[in-house]
């Protein structure tokens, strides 16, 4: 048996070791990639339940980057790290919302686990038109806790416009019984 331009390995073992080197290293740069990004993944409903057809546009710092019309109910997008992120849910005969995700962190090779979460649109029909300005901003604000690899909710902003919309949603009903009852 002839020794390989290494001397150590045979012919035939010497293409499987530079294959083995090149998977190793692309499945590396592949992790890699990975921990510069994280999964987020959405299920969109509207009137309790899964809404089918709804738009996701991703903005990266104001600036359209994605929009991709959702064939079912679930959006998947890889969010980079060190980004300021909207992600924005659309659908005719709904109310648009935002996410905004803050993925800046000052930590290097941080991993931070998927995030999954449930948006509910709420149908125009039961927002007044003067108030769905109220509503026009975005549901949740979330940042990256480092200590826990995870994003979390800024929870101060995320309580004041539940309040908001609860707010907007009581003054519509508020409005429509009103209107009902001087009609009749």
């Amino acid at each position: 048996m002839k020794n390989s331009a290494f001397g150590f390995l045979p012919p035939s073992n010497l293409l499987k070791g530079v294959l083995l080197t090149l998977c190793s290293f692309f499945l590396i740069e592949l992790v890699n990639a990975q921990n510069d990004s994280i999964a987020v993944v959405g299920i969109v409903k509207g009137d309790d339940v899964n809404l089918k057809g709804s738009t996701l546009k991703v903005y990266y710092k104001n600036h359209l980057a994605i929009e991709r019309n959702l064939t079912n109910h679930k959006a998947l997008v890889n969010l980079p790290l060190n980004e300021y992120c909207t992600l924005e849910f659309s659908k005719e005969g709904f109310i648009d919302k935002r996410i905004v995700f803050d993925t800046k962190t000052e930590l290097i090779n941080i991993e931070v686990d998927k995030y999954e979460f449930e948006i509910h649109l709420l149908a125009e029909e039961w927002i007044l038109d003067e108030l769905e300005s109220d509503l026009d901003f975005p549901i949740a604000i979330l940042r990256i806790d480092p200590e826990k690899g995870r994003l979390r909710p800024d929870d101060a902003y995320s309580e004041y416009l539940w309040n908001l919309q609860r707010n907007a949603i009581e003054a519509s009903a508020d409005e429509t019984v009103q209107y009902s009852t001087l009609k009749n």
